[in-house]
This record gives C-alpha cells, structure tokens and sequence, in this order.
C-alpha cells in the first residue's frame, strides 16, 4: 500500500504539472525492461523449485523425468510469450499507461509463483498421483499469466514489426487462457504427465503461430 498510494494519489498532480509544462508522461524501455528482469528471477525461482522437487524423487523412472523435462518446457514457453510480447517498448504516452503496467504486473508476478510452487509440489509427490485442486491451481494461475501479457500488450507502444508477433498472439492468448480453464474440467483422471504434456502443447500454439507470423512479415512481406 505505501509503494502504490503516492502514485495514485499524485496522479492528477503529475499529469497538471506535465501538462504545464507541454510534456506527456511516457515509461521508458528502460522501465519496462526493470519490469522484465524481476519477472525474469521469478521464473528462474520456478526453474528452481522443478530441479529441487525432482531431486527428492527416489524413483526417477522415465515418465518422472519426462514429467521433469515438461515442467522446464512449460517454465520457458511462459518467459517466451511474456518477453516476445513485452520487452524492448515503450509504453504509449500518458501517466496512467505507467499505472496499468504497474498493477497489471502484480497478479501476473503472483501467479508465477503460484505455478512454480504447484510444479514443486506436484513433481515431489508424483508417484501419489495428481489432485484435481493442483490442477485447478495450476491452470487459474496460467490463466491470469496469460490475460496479464495481453493486457500489457494492450499499454504498449508497438512497432510495426512487433505488431506482426503481438496482434495474432494476443487474440490466441485469450483462447488459450479460456482452454487452461477447461482442462480440470474434462482432466480429473489425469496422470501427472498427461497434465503437463497438454499444458505445454496447449501453450506451444500461440508460441508457433507468433513465430509463424514474424517470419511472415519479415521474410516474405518485404517489397
């Protein structure tokens, strides 16, 4: 609360004085890219909590360690989307883009945490088989990362290159957030494995198709 009341409370006071003097508010790269590297050590701490429940496996058989080998692939289809989707921008002029980036942040950061404490948890006691509530967990949380990302796509100053990645993953991103809801639904008898290998395929596609499109505009649409 004392981190984020001074700039909503200065707000009107902020933009006045900007306004004053002939400015317009605009967050730097630079301040988008601190954003990033905290987001980054997040996720490493996920990478870190699936080495370290793996280790108190005793018997690593080979689904444990594909499960293993999901759980990372899941971990850094997540920093792809986030990083292919945010860094090195701007965000568009005005004070209250810097705002919205700020919070939007919070719920995504929160449930990053909330995906490497299930994977933890999940791969330490995979021979126990998979509760239907870690699912839950797990999917909600992937759910909130991916409505984050889009919605501070939505605070950015795109350029034309960018926009050729960014506009068709964006709209896949909200698709792929509503198929992470289904999944407990129709995956109560799913193994640990099965979970996790629909998981990273489902977040593979908006992976591919960005990757698809960028090519396209860069290669292909050139005059």
């Amino acid at each position: 609360m004392l981190n984020l009341t001074p700039p909503l409370i200065g707000a009107r006071t902020i933009i006045r004085v900007l306004k004053e003097r002939g400015q317009v508010f605009t967050a730097s790269a630079n301040i988008v890219e601190r954003f990033g590297l905290f987001t980054i050590i997040v996720l490493a701490e996920s990478i870190l909590s699936t080495v370290t429940a793996i280790s108190r496996v005793k018997d690593k058989q080979p689904a444990v360690w594909m499960a293993f080998i999901l759980a990372l692939l899941i971990a850094f289809l997540l920093w792809n989307l986030y990083f292919d989707m945010t860094s090195e921008q701007q965000t568009k002029k005005g004070y209250s883009y810097m705002q919205w980036i700020t919070l939007l942040h919070f719920p995504l950061l929160a449930s990053l945490d909330v995906v490497g404490a299930c994977i933890k948890v999940v791969l330490a006691d995979i021979e126990t088989g998979l509760p239907n509530g870690f699912q839950w967990m797990f999917c909600i949380a992937l759910s909130i990362i991916l409505l984050m990302i889009v919605g501070i796509t939505n605070v950015m100053e795109e350029e034309e290159e960018d926009r050729a990645y960014i506009k068709p993953v964006a709209r896949l991103l909200v698709v792929t957030a509503v198929c992470m809801f289904l999944i407990p639904l129709f995956g109560k008898s799913l193994s640990t494995l099965k979970f996790f290998t629909v998981i990273a395929v489902v977040l593979c596609m908006p992976v591919f198709i960005g990757v698809r499109s960028w090519a396209q505009y860069k290669f292909f649409n050139q005059d």
